[in-house]
Formats: C-alpha cells, sequence, structure tokens
C-alpha cells in the first residue's frame, strides 16, 4: 500500500501548474479555495483557477465565477468541483 505524501504531492502539482497544465492548475486552485492539504487563500485560488479558465478547463471557469461571486463567504465549495 502507498503512502500519501501530501508535501511532495503538492511540489509536483505546483511544478505542473506553473508550466501550464491546466488541471493542476485547477487543482491547485481548488486546494486553495477548498483549504484541503494547504491554507485556504481565495486570492491564490483565484490565480490559479483563472490561469486553468483562461485554458478553457470548464471546471475551472465554474469554480472561479463561483468564488468571484459569492467571495470569501460562499459554502460548499467542495460540491462544485464533482
Amino acid at each position: 500500500m502507498y503512502r500519501i505524501n501530501v508535501k511532495e504531492g503538492l511540489y509536483w502539482i505546483r511544478k505542473a501548474a506553473r508550466k501550464g497544465d491546466s488541471k493542476a492548475q485547477y487543482n491547485l486552485g481548488r486546494y486553495y479555495a477548498d483549504g484541503e492539504f494547504i491554507k485556504k487563500n481565495y486570492r491564490y485560488a483565484q490565480i490559479w483557477l483563472s490561469k486553468a479558465a483562461a485554458r478553457g478547463h470548464a471546471k475551472a471557469q465554474r469554480l472561479l465565477k463561483s468564488i468571484i461571486k459569492n467571495g470569501e463567504k460562499r459554502s460548499g465549495c467542495k460540491n462544485l468541483h464533482q
């Protein structure tokens, strides 16, 4: 059985996101929006989701729209990207 190393996983996701991988950008933005694996930060969530949305990532576009519409007061973010 594999052990999950969150720190190493985030390292590779960030690296892929910086290189322009829209799925990695979306996942990183979602992690920031949800506070999953890293501290919740809507500013960083918007930055990464914007990059993924600009590349045509539909889930990123929907989540970004929700964050902009509802701001930090929104709840149920985890349900939006399923």
